[in-house]
């Protein structure tokens, strides 16, 4: 007897947390949630996270791509505009931050390699021959003396 009580309660507990849950995440306030994930990333981005800006970003954007499609609009052409504007800003918004991602990662001495198109400054290491190769690893430098 005790064990059909233990679940008639969960049950009941169950559907009250599935009210509340439902309550809070109505599509009215999800274009809050949606720009307030962006505002997240863009935090994350001034703090040097861009791994977790890129993540906020695209989980923002699809947060208000699902909020723009299920609210009552005019025609299609509005609604499918809205996704494409939503759609821009994120993509501009992760381009920028992949774009200062790389730019860190090839102003700090040590990370990963990314190969370059620029030539490296003449005599890096003073003594190296016209035939001389240079390997760069980090902040140490080598030279072939032969």
């Amino acid at each position: 007897m005790r064990v059909k009580e233990i679940i008639a309660f969960l049950a009941e507990v169950l559907v009250a947390a599935k009210a509340l849950v439902r309550e809070l995440l109505r599509w009215k306030y999800s274009s809050v949630f949606g720009g307030g994930v962006w505002f997240l990333g863009a935090g994350a981005m001034i703090g040097h996270e861009y791994i977790v800006a890129l993540v906020a970003f695209i989980i923002g954007s699809s947060w208000l791509i699902g909020w723009w499609l299920t609210e009552r609009k005019g025609s299609v052409y509005d609604k499918w505009l809205g996704v494409i504007v939503i759609a821009a800003i994120t993509a501009g918004l992760c381009i920028y931050s992949y774009r200062l991602y790389r730019t860190q990662l090839l102003d700090d001495y040590e990370g990963a390699l990314i190969p370059a198109n620029e030539p490296a400054p003449p005599n890096i290491c003073g003594g190296i021959s016209g035939e001389g190769e240079v390997v760069i690893l980090g902040t140490a430098a080598a030279y072939s003396h032969t």
